[in-house]
């Protein structure tokens, strides 16, 4: 468990990164338009 519990925290800080990439990029997108 607790095995599992750190490699989550690890890929935690990525997972944010992408998530807010791509709401960055569909800002983007909806201020072209």
């Amino acid at each position: 468990l607790q095995q599992k519990l750190s490699y989550r925290h690890d890929d935690l800080p990525s997972i944010v990164e992408l998530i807010r990439s791509r709401i960055e990029w569909a800002e983007e997108m909806r201020h072209i338009e």
